[in-house]
């Protein structure tokens, strides 16, 4: 099968682009969609096998410039294992973060690049089994905003700008959520709720009193204020350490990826 998929990496893209199963957990009031049948092909075309599975998808504090390494003689594989990762993510939004940042580097990928998707096939490798589980519970929309853009050496941005521009975003976003489920006739008994970890910008969000680097952001905290006042929004700080944000935006030790794992929802068929 590897040697079919190396001859024709189309094929590869086809053969993961079926749908999720979706498993019923008996006597549990589970549901869980897992892509596992879907991806023993990859693992195998990407020679993970008989290596040893990694307990995260990417190392922590991982600086990587687009120039770093020698280019590949041939990067036909290098992107289709990535478009292939790409379909994974929207059943396992544990590896988003890592094939978003390799998708970075598919102009002109290097051997370093390809090692990056490597351990992610490790990872994905040991987490076969793995799957976002769904279960009854009340009504609640949630979000968590938080942003990370300034650790990218490649695309560094003010972190001023983006940590204030984030709550912004993430308020558009509910407020979209929110709107598509009215559409349905779904109506919210509570008014969603967005944590962040960062207290300047809560205090942007519902004090008016603006600050001379922010002003170019006075739109944006116009917004979620407005948001805040006719309380179609309720903005809550939460720890650093219990920013599930944090897994959809850098890389992290073990302990705290497998805590967000959690919270996500993830969990084994096996267990």
């Amino acid at each position: 099968m590897a040697g079919k998929f190396r001859r024709h990496p189309s094929l590869l893209l086809h053969f993961l682009a079926k749908p999720r199963r979706l498993e019923a957990g008996a006597g549990w009031g589970w549901k869980r969609m897992t892509p596992r049948s879907f991806w023993h092909g990859p693992v195998v075309i990407g020679g993970r096998r008989r290596e040893r599975a990694c307990a995260t998808p990417c190392k922590p504090h991982t600086q990587v410039l687009q120039t770093d390494g020698e280019p590949l003689a041939d990067s036909t594989m290098f992107r289709s294992l990535i478009g292939a990762l790409q379909y994974l993510t929207f059943t396992r939004p544990d590896v988003a973060y890592a094939v978003n940042h390799v998708c970075q580097y598919m102009n002109n990928p290097t051997e370093v690049h390809y090692f990056l998707v490597k351990r992610i096939l490790r990872y994905v490798h040991g987490t076969l089994e793995y799957g976002i589980s769904f279960t009854k519970g009340p009504w609640q929309l949630n979000a968590y905003s938080d942003a990370d853009w300034a650790g990218d050496i490649n695309t560094r941005r003010s972190s001023i700008e983006v940590e204030y521009r984030a709550p912004a975003n993430t308020a558009a976003d509910l407020s979209w959520i929110r709107q598509v489920l009215l559409d349905l006739k779904m109506f919210l008994p509570d008014a969603p709720i967005m944590y962040c970890d960062n207290l300047s910008a809560l205090a942007l969000s519902s004090n008016p009193v603006y600050h001379s680097r922010i002003k170019h952001l006075d739109i944006e905290f116009h917004f979620v204020r407005e948001k805040v006042q006719r309380k179609d929004l309720i903005v809550q700080y939460i720890s650093t350490e219990e920013q599930i944000e944090d897994v959809f935006t850098k890389g992290l030790h073990n302990p705290i990826f497998l805590q967000h794992c959690l919270h996500l929802r993830l969990r084994s068929s096996a267990g």
